[in-house]
């Protein structure tokens, strides 16, 4: 399984009736995965218990393309998963690779079958969405600014988990991040642009009882030879090896947020490469030139506006202070 572009399902006979052909899948997992095909000819991948009763074992994962069922297989109590349609099957070999990768760290068997249910969680994020919800080009850059903001600001003050949970621009709240009395959005763009961004509704910047800031981050176009130059991919993965280091909870938070927003840790670089330029914070106060549901007209329910940003420097203050 070395090459990507393998089968190893094309490998394995289509067994006679009730049998089930297969070969390990990685002979160094202390746990035992195994790649294999069922007498329809499906690709399967089965987890193979020794001690796990199953019965209390969650059953609500719900993906989209995949059956998940209990099996018996060869004596053994075993999680089965079945790729309904074959010609997809280098995501499900993906799947399939990441889910025993991450459940091998479990020190019992017990704890690795919770893994391998979370790992599925976070593949059935992306698998579900449809393919209208795949990120636009705008998208990218909005999620590459709350990252960067991830990144250089929040997770150098706060531990690896309180960073990731207070990052909930994912989870389409109304700010990107939600940090105990503060709420700041996050506005990305590409330079050269204009001294403007949108702003996509009368929530946005808009709070009851917080202190509201506004970051404005500029990144400039690139290429990938440029020493701090960055992919949407390539940020995400950085990120995500940190968190890896410092907390496993963080980890895996931190890829099932960003598979919620619509993006995955698939090996697929994005070849759009950006760099970092500035970054401007603007306290949203009194007087801070906005659209909210207090200032707006009755029977309006849904505004986008662009903001002028030279009219907006008397809220300026310094990026350093924005998490004080």
């Amino acid at each position: 399984m070395k090459k990507i572009n393998d089968n190893p399902w094309e490998l394995l006979e289509i067994p006679i009736s009730g049998k089930v052909s297969s070969k390990r899948l990685n002979s160094q997992n202390p746990y035992d995965f195994y790649i294999g095909r069922n007498t329809e000819g499906k690709y399967l991948l089965i987890f193979s218990l020794n001690s796990v009763i199953l019965d209390n074992t969650p059953v609500s994962i719900q993906m989209n393309g995949i059956d998940i069922k209990k099996e018996f297989i060869d004596n053994k109590n075993s999680i089965c998963l079945i790729l309904k349609d074959v010609s997809d099957w280098q995501i499900f070999k993906k799947i399939c690779v990441d889910v025993c990768e991450y459940s091998a760290q479990a020190s019992e068997e017990r704890n690795a079958v919770k893994s391998f249910y979370n790992r599925l969680l976070y593949w059935q994020y992306f698998l579900n969405k449809s393919r209208e919800n795949v990120l636009s080009k705008e998208e990218q850059i909005g999620l590459s600014g709350e990252l960067i903001f991830l990144e250089k600001f929040v997770l150098k003050k706060y531990s690896a988990l309180d960073a990731v949970n207070y990052w909930t621009g994912c989870e389409k709240d109304t700010q990107d991040f939600s940090i105990n009395n503060k709420r700041i959005e996050i506005k990305t763009t590409i330079s050269p642009s204009k001294e403007e961004v949108q702003i996509s509704s009368l929530e946005q910047l808009y709070t009851l009882n917080c202190q509201l800031e506004l970051a404005v981050i500029l990144l400039g176009k690139s290429s990938s030879d440029h020493a701090d130059s960055f992919s949407l991919y390539s940020l995400a993965d950085r990120i995500a090896c940190k968190l890896k280091e410092q907390s496993i909870p963080a980890f895996d938070l931190f890829l099932s947020k960003l598979a919620s927003a619509g993006f995955i840790l698939d090996g697929c670089c994005n070849d759009d490469f950006y760099i970092f330029n500035t970054i401007s914070c603007y306290h949203v106060l009194s007087g801070f030139p906005r659209l909210t549901p207090e200032n707006i007209s009755l029977g309006i329910k849904k505004v986008k506006y662009i903001l002028d940003l030279e009219k907006c420097t008397s809220w300026i203050f310094n990026s350093n202070e924005i998490l004080d």
